[in-house]
């Protein structure tokens, strides 16, 4: 990990170094000899933040040092940092910072800015407790899984609060769950799908549902989703907070898949709760995080 660490630090050193730059997530997977996804998710373990949202957040903030300590033309200062356009660094700049470019040369708020990060750490506190860091590998039979969907952010699009844009399918699926023909008692799965296979996309599909037995009646709002036999890892989480899942899936993409002897299959991610009887109680949120695997060529 002190590698992918030290790794890490000196990409945001050079990011940092071309801020004004195109950079590309490709040619920096690519020196690590990784897929972008795999790169990506390293990346938002040790750094707190995604690529992109990271990127965007320094060249925002580069901008608003150089509105204060410069006189660079706002015009300037947006194609300095790499946007299109003096629309593009407005809108992205009063989203941030809530007044526009001008008004905040204006205002001159004191503002407390990020600095460059130095890698954090966050994520190994994750791993002695809240987690197996080495999985099960198992063939995992088919499953039938009814629920409801809804569109999420990619979390390598927008960093945002995965918790509360899951919520309202896990609002409808405890709901209605007990209108599932032949469904399995106190078990629960959180599904995540990308058409793509890679979440490239803007927004990816989410779905929280149960297994079911055999295919009965439900609720004509309600999706089905068929889950094949896959060679599959399989990691424990011990522990029900806002971050764990998140922090889980950092450390499997960031660094277990990147330095195991497999690659990331085709089809799904999920978590399964299982012998729930009660999601208010956080010890019964003890789950299991699967994802396809296959075994690396070479």
């Amino acid at each position: 990990m002190n590698n992918a660490v030290d790794f890490i630090q000196t990409l945001i050193d050079k990011i940092e170094d071309n801020l004004d730059q195109e950079i590309s997530i490709k040619e920096l997977a690519d020196s690590f000899r990784v897929s972008q996804w795999h790169f990506q998710r390293l990346f938002k373990a040790l750094v707190g933040d995604s690529l992109s949202a990271y990127i965007k957040g320094r060249r925002l903030n580069s901008g608003a040092n150089l509105l204060l300590t410069s006189q660079l033309g706002i015009n300037d200062i947006a194609y300095r940092l790499g946007f299109l356009s003096h629309e593009a660094f407005t809108l992205s700049f009063e989203h941030k910072f809530g007044l526009s470019p001008q008004e905040f040369r204006l205002q001159h708020p004191n503002v407390s800015y990020k600095d460059k990060p130095n890698v954090n750490q966050a994520l190994l506190e994750h791993l002695p407790y809240g987690m197996t860091k080495q999985p099960h590998i198992e063939l995992r039979q088919a499953t039938v899984i009814v629920g409801y969907q809804t569109s999420v952010p990619s979390p390598f699009i927008k960093n945002e609060n995965h918790c509360l844009s899951i919520y309202p399918s896990w609002k409808q699926i405890m709901k209605h769950r007990d209108q599932i023909q032949h469904h399995v008692q106190g078990t629960f799965y959180g599904l995540t799908h990308s058409e793509s296979g890679d979440f490239t996309e803007q927004e990816i599909d989410y779905i929280a549902g149960v297994p079911v037995t055999r295919l009965g009646s439900y609720p004509e709002a309600a999706v089905v989703h068929h889950l094949p036999e896959q060679l599959v890892a399989t990691f424990d989480v011990y522990v029900a907070k806002l971050d764990s899942t998140e922090r889980t899936i950092d450390y499997i993409y960031g660094y277990w898949l990147a330095n195991s002897d497999y690659e990331r299959g085709l089809g799904d991610d999920y978590e399964v709760f299982e012998h729930v009887k009660d999601f208010s109680n956080p010890d019964e949120l003890k789950s299991k995080y699967v994802i396809p695997i296959r075994k690396r060529k070479g």
